[in-house]
């Protein structure tokens, strides 16, 4: 009786590869060939069937990282396929490092190796000895031909010849005398990208003016893997583009090779001294000034961004309460990072400041500035006599960067030509952190002396006069009034670079019953944005910043008005209200006070509990908790607070200040109470 049963065919699957896309794209390329042959192949044998085609054009096999070798090996571990069919051994792997593991990988699938110019090996001893002498020997061809191709490109780099790869941005190839030209047009675009950079000016700021003057990278042709050709390029400018074109040192007329540099056959775009300081100011990563999100700043608080308190160096951070005021917004405050972070610790003395009523301060004073010149030109004199003065101190400071820098730069070259004269080939780790010593300090010297020269050119330049600037400020005061919130926060952004906010000498009252406040504000204006925003003559944009101090005396209880009582007077009514006379406020006493009197009401009446006086008193049972824990303050301290409770430091003591200063101990009590004296004494 005979068996019907018939045996299926093993499936079996072709693999092609090339090293280098120039063998793609022909009329009869190298995979196409490849390919041919072990289809033919397959097709020979009646007990295998076809079912995929790997192809790897233009990679490598050092490694086994190719997308073709990939997809082979997911679908060997799925059982898909039972025979891998190559041309040649070398053209799956060159490496005798992963053939072990590839062959070990076959063998776990049960999938067999065929050569179609090499035949089956994997089947006898002889045969896989046989495949591990051509594997070493593949593998041995291809890293003595990357040896002799590096050798070759070290020796080019000696002799100044650029080694090849993309023609770099600002250059052209010569095709006939196989060297690099400057670019008619991109040369000059290298040469003020450096200088700019140089100039201390940030990558992102640099990026965006090339952009504007429609400036793009160069447009390239590729061959891509598959043959086929690939344009790609005229894209916009981005930081990291800019940071990886200032550090190719190509640009200063060398060739690099193996760590080394040597002088290039081809014209150097920028000067020595130019890369180096580009790539000093590069290497600090200088980024410009971030301006708030408009999208995340709902209550559109104008100087945000802008405000200092000038007591501790911290920014003023706005924010808004959870109360409303009678136009149904939320009362909006600045306050002190410092506090804002260390709450009752903090030690700043600005604390917080009413949101509206210093940007009316500040509008206020910009417009009324306008219609006093005598301020202005009295403020530019001042400033003019004083640059005088910082001129010789500037071109003092430059001497001295300048002999530093040439002392620094002569140390490394006697540090280089000695490892060079005495034949080292590695550099101990005492000398590599020597040199590494040396190049952060000279960066840092080529930086602070950009800075510096930018400092002493904006104090030798022509001053302004006090009638551009009254006019223009006079054309922010007349635009004010018809902006909308965004325009005005960006028109304050362009005018205004700092706010500068202190404590005043002394506190004084607008009326018999309002308590002020008296700061000191020190409004620094960039003219160049102030004068292009009004319409004025473009100014030299390194022009030092106009500071304007003025003296303003603020309302504490939100009544009354605004007083600017320096370097003019100006009466300012109270932003969103009418000015009007303010009522006394009904006293309830200091903290510590309430404490003592309401423990005694509780005292003459047994019966009366806590609960009930916070509701006799219209106040919540936390906080007739929190007051009464006062109580628990050393008797010493209460009493020495009660007996200056007139005391401007007593006056801050606030109810969470002393509720926390209740739980610590009697010395930490004594010490606290005596620096909050000592320091609003």
């Amino acid at each position: 009786m005979s068996d019907s049963r018939s045996i299926s065919p093993l499936p079996a699957a072709t693999y092609v590869r090339v090293s280098d896309y120039k063998q793609l794209g022909g009329r009869f390329d190298s995979c196409e060939a490849q390919l041919q042959v072990c289809q033919d192949f397959i097709r020979s044998r009646s007990d295998w069937l076809k079912v995929a085609d790997f192809i790897d054009p233009a990679h490598t096999a050092k490694n086994m990282i190719r997308p073709g070798m990939q997809a082979l090996r997911e679908a060997v571990a799925a059982g898909e396929i039972k025979v891998v069919v190559s041309y040649k051994i070398e053209r799956l792997l060159r490496s005798a490092d992963d053939w072990p593991e590839f062959r070990e990988f076959l063998r776990k699938h049960d999938c067999a190796l065929v050569s179609v110019s090499e035949g089956e090996a994997e089947n006898t001893a002889a045969g896989r000895f046989r495949t591990n002498m051509l594997v070493s020997v593949a593998a041995y061809e291809r890293e003595n031909t990357s040896e002799k191709v590096k050798n070759k490109r070290h020796l080019q780099a000696q002799k100044g010849i650029w080694n090849g790869g993309m023609v770099p941005y600002g250059y052209e190839h010569d095709r006939q005398h196989k060297v690099l030209r400057p670019h008619a047009m991109e040369a000059a675009v290298i040469l003020r990208i450096f200088m700019r950079i140089a100039e201390l000016v940030s990558l992102a700021t640099l990026a965006k003016e090339l952009n504007e003057e429609g400036i793009r990278t160069r447009v390239r042709q590729f061959r891509t893997r598959q043959g086929t050709q690939r344009t790609s390029g005229r894209c916009r400018i981005r930081s990291d583009w800019l940071r990886m074109l200032i550090r190719n040192p190509l640009y200063r007329g060398v060739v690099t090779s193996r760590g080394q540099e040597f002088a290039g056959l081809h014209p150097a775009l920028v000067s020595t001294e130019l890369w180096e300081a580009a790539n000093a100011a590069v290497r600090k990563t200088l980024k410009p000034a971030r301006s708030p999100r408009p999208g995340r700043d709902r209550n559109f608080n104008v100087l945000k961004g802008l405000l200092f308190c000038g007591e501790c160096g911290r920014a003023m951070v706005p924010h808004a309460s959870g109360k409303l005021d009678g136009q149904r917004r939320p009362y909006r405050y600045y306050t002190c990072n410092q506090v804002q972070k260390e709450r009752a610790d903090a030690q700043c003395r600005v604390r917080h400041v009413c949101g509206p009523t210093i940007e009316a301060s500040v509008v206020s004073l910009l417009g009324q500035l306008a219609r006093r010149p005598e301020v202005v030109e009295a403020v530019l004199a001042a400033g003019k006599a004083k640059s005088h003065e910082q001129r010789d101190e500037t071109e003092k400071k430059l001497r001295r960067l300048n002999t530093e820098l040439g002392q620094l730069t002569k140390q490394l070259h006697n540090l280089v030509d000695a490892l060079a004269n005495s034949g080292l080939e590695a550099l101990s780790s005492e000398l590599q952190d020597r040199i590494q010593q040396l190049t952060t300090r000279k960066d840092a010297l080529l930086v602070e002396r950009a800075r510096t020269q930018q400092d002493l050119d904006a104090l030798q330049q022509e001053h302004l006069a006090p009638s551009q600037i009254s006019a223009a400020l006079m054309r922010f005061d007349r635009l004010w009034d018809s902006l909308t919130p965004t325009e005005k926060r960006e028109l304050v952004h362009l005018a205004i670079a700092r706010i500068e906010i202190r404590i005043g000498r002394r506190e004084s009252s607008i009326t018999d019953h309002t308590e002020t406040r008296m700061l000191q504000l020190r409004v620094k204006l960039h003219l160049p944005e102030l004068l292009a925003a009004g319409g004025g003559a473009p100014v030299d944009r390194r022009s030092r910043l106009l500071a304007i101090d003025a003296a303003v005396q603020m309302p504490k209880n939100g009544t009354g008005g605004i007083l600017i009582t320096a370097p003019f007077k100006h009466q300012i009514g109270f932003p969103g209200k009418k000015a009007a006379k303010a009522k006394p406020a009904a006293k309830r006493g200091h903290p510590l006070q309430r404490a003592v009197r309401w423990k005694r009401i509780l005292d003459e009446k047994p019966t009366l509990t806590a609960r009930s006086l916070a509701k006799k008193m219209k106040i919540s049972e936390a906080t007739m908790s929190m007051t009464l824990n006062l109580l628990r303050l050393a008797p010493e301290v209460r009493e020495r607070i009660l007996s200056n409770i007139d005391h401007r430091a007593v006056r801050h003591m606030g109810l969470r200040m002393l509720g926390q200063l209740a739980t610590k101990s009697l010395g930490e009590q004594q010490a606290a109470v005596s620096a909050l004296m000592s320091r609003w004494a």
